[in-house]
């Protein structure tokens, strides 16, 4: 099975090529260029590297988000587009859910937190559980699950310290909102606050790839028209929108008295 699997949520692409659970390329972004800019060429150049074309691929996988609105609008039209043209199923994924899945197995919670602006950030809990067939329940192992321990949402950062306070556990934190928020973590949560490694920053494609296919297999894949992005909340475009919209509904209502 191939797999093409792409990540856009933030200011990094990702983009990665995977064949029966291996790695055939993955390829990571960081510049100055918008993803209009890059991500046509990178993943023109994926393909050409790997002697792979987009019609060998069996399923498309892409993050739906929460993240940068342009950003996540241009990977999902992008994956809609590929497959949607070749009739190939897909599966949309959440940026959280890969950021913690691509921490290794471990007895921390996992705590992803994605830049949401405003001292806000978007966050979930997520911790690994024995599989039942584990051989030794005392510590994680490769039979690990990923389980959800609170859903996604856009929160402040104190709020957040609030609640990962009386989880009385050591939290790893990932995602691009820990260098942003580090001080305040560390010192509202103190010794149960752990940094995530550089490579845990952002979504990476070989994960969102390794879920695709664990996705596809437990049949959770879907037509390219189904996605949908995960906002959470209004663009600043649309807030400034509403706010210009009730504006004018003011200015009309003084001026019907």
């Amino acid at each position: 099975m191939k797999i093409f699997a792409l990540d856009t949520s933030s200011k990094v692409a990702s983009i990665g090529i995977s064949e029966d659970g291996k790695v055939l390329l993955e390829n990571t972004l960081n510049d100055k260029k918008t993803h209009s800019e890059n991500l046509m060429p990178m993943i023109e150049g994926a393909f050409n590297s790997v002697n792979v074309t987009p019609g060998d691929i069996d399923v498309f996988g892409v993050t739906l988000g929460p993240g940068a609105f342009t950003g996540l609008r241009i990977g999902i039209s992008t994956i809609k587009g590929m497959a949607e043209s070749l009739g190939k199923p897909v599966v949309g994924l959440s940026a959280l859910e890969v950021l913690a899945a691509g921490v290794p197995p471990t007895d921390r919670i996992i705590c992803p937190i994605l830049d949401a602006q405003r001292n806000q950030v978007y966050a979930g809990f997520y911790q690994y559980q024995q599989s039942p067939d584990s051989i030794d329940h005392d510590r994680p192992s490769k039979e690990a699950v990923l389980t959800v321990l609170r859903e996604t949402e856009v929160i402040k950062i104190q709020d957040l310290i609030e609640i990962g306070a009386r989880l009385n556990r050591k939290i790893l934190f990932v995602g691009d909102g820990v260098n942003l928020h580090e001080e305040a973590l560390s010192e509202g949560l103190g010794e149960a606050f752990e940094k995530g490694f550089f490579a845990h920053r952002i979504p990476r494609a070989s994960v969102v790839g390794e879920l695709t296919e664990k996705k596809f297999l437990e049949g959770k894949s879907y037509g390219a028209e189904q996605l949908k992005p995960i906002y959470l909340r209004k663009s600043q475009a649309e807030v400034q929108f509403d706010q210009h919209q009730k504006s004018l509904e003011k200015e009309g209502s003084k001026d019907g008295r």
